[in-house]
């Protein structure tokens, strides 16, 4: 494919034919910016939703604020929010997940979201 021995021609030919083959990514329509735009927000008000939903489904099991009307956090989950067990113990998982990378880097949640 390259005809030069000289490292420096070789990249040169490499550039080359790298600009030939590069992306260009077509522009989107107006309406499709819209919709993009629409759907980023569904998304980051998505990535924080989660968070919250999961601190607060951890702070309702641990401190046992269901007992006043259900025997156990499960139930709870069911009846009040039509949750599986399985899927609130993914939402706090999740959040402890979040809490985690946010401890041990710069990163918080909205940065992630707004990304």
């Amino acid at each position: 494919m390259f005809q030069s021995t000289n490292s420096t021609d070789a990249a040169k030919q490499l550039n080359e034919v790298l600009e030939r083959v590069r992306y260009v990514a077509p522009e989107l329509t107006i309406a499709e910016k819209e919709v993009l735009a629409d759907c980023e927000r569904v998304v980051e008000a998505g990535l924080e939703t989660f968070v919250e939903v999961g601190r607060a489904l951890m702070a309702i099991r641990d401190r046992r604020l269901y007992r006043e009307g259900h025997a156990t956090f499960e139930d709870y989950c069911v009846t009040r929010w039509r949750l599986s067990s399985s899927r609130a113990r993914q939402l706090i998982r999740a959040s402890q997940v979040v809490a985690y990378v946010e401890s041990v880097t710069n990163v918080t949640s909205m940065t992630v979201a707004n990304q």
